[in-house]
């Protein structure tokens, strides 16, 4: 993991480094508050930034801080959940000014495999149809119509050469049944693609649920400063 940190930071500028910082998204208050309620410490390192958040690591830890309410409600409603094909949410709780922090697990990077079946369910359920519905009532492959088997398979052999297509069909039955758990639990989450698929014991596992349908509200917890 320092290696993998070290050699992101040569690819960034000061400049950059500097906006992407913790200290560039929450006050020294709201970090010692973070720190308090999570019971983490820093360094804070940077992982990934996107539309609505940023993710830094601390520890064994994943601090995630974000200004979507969907991804909030979403990891909220399955805090402590243990799912072999998604993160483990472990706190969820309200900062000033319409910010959240989440903490999960660390996960280490997907495999080219787990990439490969992610984009392609993601092409497949942003299609439609019935094949793309299944995703969300899994009950394994063997239980696809020939049909269904067929587009799959189809979908798989235009994986690049090197490429595991066992390993691909297993990893599109592990974030189907990941979307499935969700589903279950009251979080209808659609956005799969590679950057949200990491790597779980050797298994594909769903992490960052922006952009959640969930069913409920749920209480979220202030964070005191």
């Amino acid at each position: 993991m320092k290696l993998l940190l070290e050699n992101w930071k040569r690819f960034l500028t000061e400049e950059d480094q500097e906006r992407f910082s913790i200290e560039n998204r929450l006050s020294t208050d709201e970090i010692e508050g973070v720190s308090r309620w999570a019971g983490i410490a820093g360094p804070f390192n940077h992982l990934g930034t996107g539309t609505m958040g940023a993710a830094y690591l601390a520890g064994d830890k994943v601090l995630k801080i974000t200004r979507d309410m969907s991804e909030v409600k979403a990891a909220a409603t399955i805090i402590g959940a243990e799912h072999p094909n998604i993160y483990k949410v472990s706190a969820v709780g309200s900062l000033p000014e319409n910010k959240w922090a989440i903490i999960t697990e660390y996960l280490p990077p997907a495999t080219p495999e787990m990439r490969f079946a992610a984009k392609d369910m993601y092409t497949t359920i942003r299609s439609g149809g019935g094949l793309a519905n299944r995703f969300f009532n899994w009950d394994g492959l063997d239980s696809l119509s020939p049909s269904e088997q067929k587009m799959i398979s189809a979908s798989i052999s235009w994986a690049p050469p090197g490429l595991d297509k066992e390993m691909i069909k297993r990893h599109f039955h592990e974030i189907a049944t990941a979307l499935t758990f969700l589903l279950k639990s009251g979080v209808r989450f659609t956005d799969i693609k590679p950057s949200n698929i990491l790597s779980k014991d050797g298994a594909a596992a769903v992490i960052d649920l922006g952009r959640s349908f969930v069913k409920r509200d749920v209480e979220i917890p202030e964070i005191r400063i």
